[in-house]
């Protein structure tokens, strides 16, 4: 046995030894004893990788049956769901195509070329209430040299083209933009017994604005243009029943203009024969003659339409004052505001301003909003509709054009107003503006 056991030896030397050793399926010591130790170690091993396998296929199984049973659980609740939104759309009777156009109305930040032409269908629809009484309405827009290129294309692109019957007037003409100049409205005569020939020289290189209460050539000369300005748009537009005028930088809520403008004609027998005169009311002190100053009388005022809030005019009112416009420029000259100089001409002929303080406005909508919030809180005010704002350029003018928009689109789908009944009110402007 020790000799077999030194034999074994001598090979396993000779194996270690072997620098080209490779291994074999011959053992290097043939010993029963290890050869029985190795074979039973063998089948432990095979045995531990059988369990490995049993449990790794368990474990796959399971999770491959759990996987199946959340797939079918999520497929059955969201047949449920499907299957009770359309029951619920059947009993409400909205469609998911009202949702996706309601879901779409968002105001513009800015009104673009293209979504102009988007909205030319919105614009020229003949059965808003506007495009109603339109034929029948003149609006002057007076602007002035300093300001017409920054405030008039933006208003022009937009909501005026609404407007059939339409003038700019201003100090200086541009016929390239259809502007007509003081020079065009006033008697030349008249111009230079005014002194307003020698104003005219005197700004005609200015390219400044005119601000409200300086006193200037400018300011002044911005003074002269509301009368000539009314009897120009008269004589343009000699058959119209209602007259405007506002700034070049005043919005009219059209639609708004005319249900109001249609409830003061319901009232009366025509525009035609009843001389009427609305606004924002402002006062001016009449100048006392110089009988009145000898005997004592006191000084009274009366209320005039704020200019940039917009001045109208029934064509009884216009036509009463028209033939008298050069004597009504010459008699109230002294007064420095152009929209009190029209009340004084108006006075003269005992036509008097109605006040309408909750439809024409002197402020943005922001402004507007600050200065009359507590008023505004009560539903009723909320539920009434402005036709005028002012000191409006830029891109506000975009949002009050889509807030007309959206009122409308709005006022169709959710509640099916028809468009001639569709307005904007101060609710509207509130959930708009508000935050700003």
């Amino acid at each position: 046995m020790k000799g077999v056991f030194q034999q074994g030896f001598s090979k396993r030397q000779l194996c270690t030894q072997n620098e080209n050793f490779h291994v074999k399926v011959v053992p290097c010591v043939p010993v029963q004893g290890e050869q029985l130790r190795r074979t039973s170690s063998l089948k432990e091993f095979l045995r531990s990788i059988s369990w490995i396998l049993i449990v790794l296929v368990v474990f796959s199984a399971g999770f491959y049956l759990g996987y199946a049973g959340v797939w079918l659980s999520s497929s059955l609740q969201s047949t449920s769901i499907d299957s009770q939104t359309e029951k619920q759309d059947f009993v409400t009777g909205e469609t998911s195509e009202q949702n996706m156009e309601l879901e779409s109305l968002k105001p513009y930040d800015t009104i673009d070329e293209g979504t102009l032409t988007q909205l030319d269908t919105y614009e020229q629809a003949n059965d808003r209430l506007w495009e109603q009484i339109a034929s029948k309405v003149a609006i002057a827009v007076k602007t002035g040299k300093g300001v017409w290129n920054s405030r008039i294309p933006t208003h022009s692109k937009s909501w005026w083209r609404r407007i059939p019957n339409k003038i700019i007037i201003s100090d200086w003409s541009e016929p390239s933009d259809n502007i007509i100049g003081l020079e065009q409205m006033v008697d030349k005569h008249l111009l230079e017994d005014l002194g307003i020939s020698e104003l005219l020289k005197n700004i005609k290189e200015e390219d400044t604005p005119v601000f409200f209460g300086e006193v200037s050539d400018s300011f002044r000369l911005d003074s002269e243009k509301n009368l000539p300005g009314l009897e120009t748009l008269y004589r343009t537009f000699p058959n119209a029943d209602w007259y405007i005028m506002i700034d070049d930088d005043t919005f009219i809520f059209l639609d708004n203009l005319a249900r109001f403008l249609l409830e003061q004609s319901s009232g009366i027998s025509s525009p035609q024969d009843v001389p009427l005169y609305f606004g924002n009311p402002f006062s001016v002190v009449i100048p006392l003659s110089e009988d009145d100053s000898s005997t004592g009388t006191e000084n009274t005022s009366i209320s005039f339409a704020h200019g940039g809030s917009g001045i109208v005019l029934s064509s009884k009112a216009m036509k009463t004052i028209v033939p008298h416009i050069s004597w009504c420029m010459r008699t109230w000259q002294s007064c420095p505001h152009g929209d009190a100089r029209v009340a004084l001409c108006l006075y003269s002929f005992d036509i008097l301003l109605t006040p309408k303080l909750l439809y024409f406005f002197h402020d943005t909508p922001q402004e507007m909003l600050l200065r009359f919030l507590p008023p505004l809180k009560q539903g009723t005010v909320l539920e009434q509709f402005p036709i005028t704002l002012h000191h409006i350029v830029g891109d506000i003018v975009d949002r009050l054009v889509s807030l007309e928009y959206i009122a409308l689109e709005k006022a169709r789908l959710e509640w099916g107003i028809a468009p001639n009944q569709t307005i904007v009110t101060f609710l509207d402007l509130k959930e708009e503006f508000m935050d700003d």
